[in-house]
């Protein structure tokens, strides 16, 4: 039997897991831009439904980006103690100019005990292409 437990020193990296089959969850996405100096941002939309979003964290890592620099590692997009302030913006890449590219989004997510996996919960991250 598995209990789960908040960690005592808070979340950390190590505690984001892919999914239940031990695999990430990823997709891809296209930028085309005729503009240099140009990042990728990230950000969690509070819309939708908002079920128990207060009981979840995500994180997102960009790679194989072609044309610009990914930052490296997992951003942390959303954590559970974030149900009630904004958790802000984090770039993902950055020194994107003149190009068409292409890359791949990975995502980890954790989720607290209290978590009830019927629940309705959506998470949804906006991306923009913005200056520097």
């Amino acid at each position: 039997m598995s209990e789960l437990s908040e960690p005592e020193d808070g979340i950390g990296n190590s505690d984001f897991v892919a999914n239940s089959e031990g695999q990430s969850t990823t997709g891809t996405f296209d930028i085309v831009t005729n503009l240099t100096g140009q990042r990728v941002e990230a950000k969690v939309i509070k819309d939708g439904s908002q079920g128990q979003i207060g009981e979840l964290g995500l994180q997102v890592s960009l790679t194989g980006l072609n044309g610009g620099e990914t930052v490296q590692g997992y951003q942390t997009l959303l954590l559970p103690s974030d149900v009630d302030r904004d958790p802000g913006t984090k770039t993902v890449a950055k020194n994107i100019g003149h190009t068409d590219t292409d890359g791949t989004l990975t995502y980890r997510a954790i989720a607290t005990p209290e978590f009830d996996p019927t629940s309705d919960a959506t998470v949804k991250v906006e991306y923009t292409l913005t200056g520097q």
